[in-house]
């Protein structure tokens, strides 16, 4: 497989992934109601048209300076919305 094939095969299966999270997080606002759950579940399926968008206008970019800002923040909310998770889990019991 040449490597534009491979980088291209690669991001969509990042962007998948991406909305397999996305997913998750809708899928647990709806369930819970929580606010961080849904700031959550939007970014990360924002990021995964965004990726989508990139791959397809660009395939062959291979340094993406769009990443430094986006990774930080899906990591905080991501962490976010599991502590919020949690912190109802323990109030619970």
């Amino acid at each position: 497989m040449p490597n534009a094939v491979q980088s291209v095969t690669l991001f969509l299966g990042i962007a998948f992934g991406a909305l397999l999270l996305g997913a998750m997080f809708a899928w647990l606002w709806w369930r819970y109601r929580g606010t961080v759950l849904f700031t959550a579940a939007l970014f990360w399926l924002g990021y995964a048209i965004w990726e989508i968008i990139v791959q397809w206008r660009t395939p062959e970019a291979d340094v993406r300076v769009d990443l430094v800002v986006i990774y930080p923040a899906l990591l905080l909310i991501t962490t976010f919305a599991m502590l919020a998770l949690r912190r109802r889990e323990r109030k619970k019991s």
